[in-house]
C-alpha cells in the first residue's frame, strides 16, 4: 500500500509541475532550450548506424536542466539510459547505474550498447554488473535524419514525451523534449514544447 501511495503522491507531483510549466504565457521553453555548444550534433547523416556503441547508463545533465520548475523534485538530475530507453523519457531507474558495494550486482547495470544497423533498425543490449544479460523492454525507436527518436504519451494524459539521441564525438546525447499533446493542446498549441532537458552519455571500453 505504501508503494501505491508513493506512486500516486509522484503522479500527483508530476502533474501540478508540468500544468505549471505549461501556463501562463511564457515564450521560452524551462529547463535547457539548447543543447550545450560542446553537445552539439556531428555532421548530419540520414543514417543512425554511428549511433552503434556502447555508452554509460548514468549521464551528465546539461546545466541549463536546472531552468525549469520544480526540476529537482520531479526530474532526476542524473540522466538514466536505461529509463529513456525504455520509457521514452528520463526518470529514476528501474535498476542503478553505477558499482556498489551493498546492492546485489543483478541490481545494477552499468552500461548499455547500442547497435543500429544500415537501414536505421535499432537493437539494446545490456548486462548486470555480475555479467549477465538483461532483459530490456526498449520502446520503438526511429531513425529521422541521423537521430534516433521516439514519442510516448506521459501517464498525465495532456503531455507527451519527445526524445532524440544523437552522437557527438564519442559520447550519446539524449534530448527529451516535453510537449503539449493533443488532447490538451488545441490548434497551435498542440505539440508545444513545454520544457526540455538534455543529458550525455560517455562512451565505455567493451
Amino acid at each position: 500500500m505504501s508503494g501505491m501511495n508513493r506512486s500516486r503522491g509522484v503522479h500527483g507531483i508530476v502533474t501540478v509541475a508540468l500544468c505549471a510549466l505549461a501556463s501562463g504565457c511564457a515564450t521560452t521553453i524551462e529547463g535547457s532550450e539548447e543543447p550545450p555548444f560542446d553537445w552539439v550534433a556531428d555532421e548530419p547523416s540520414a543514417q543512425c548506424a554511428a549511433l552503434t556503441g556502447n555508452y554509460s547508463a548514468a549521464g551528465l545533465p546539461a546545466a541549463a536542466n536546472a531552468h525549469a520548475g520544480s526540476y529537482a523534485q520531479v526530474w532526476p538530475t542524473e540522466g538514466s539510459l536505461l529509463s529513456i530507453i525504455e520509457r521514452g523519457g528520463n526518470a529514476i531507474p528501474r535498476k542503478r547505474p553505477r558499482p556498489d558495494p551493498a546492492v546485489d550486482p543483478l541490481e545494477i547495470v552499468p552500461a548499455i550498447s547500442i547497435i543500429v544497423d544500415a537501414s536505421g533498425n535499432a537493437r539494446f543490449e545490456a548486462k548486470s554488473a555480475r555479467g549477465t544479460m538483461e532483459k530490456l523492454s526498449p520502446l520503438v525507436w526511429t531513425c529521422e535524419g541521423g537521430s534516433l527518436n521516439s514519442l510516448v504519451a506521459l501517464s498525465t494524459e495532456n503531455f507527451e514525451s519527445y526524445v532524440r539521441l544523437w552522437k557527438h564525438g564519442n559520447a550519446l546525447i539524449a534530448e527529451q523534449t516535453i510537449r503539449e499533446g493533443h488532447a490538451h493542446g488545441t490548434g497551435g498549441r498542440a505539440g508545444r514544447p513545454v520544457a526540455r532537458f538534455h543529458f550525455t552519455f560517455a562512451s565505455t571500453a567493451d
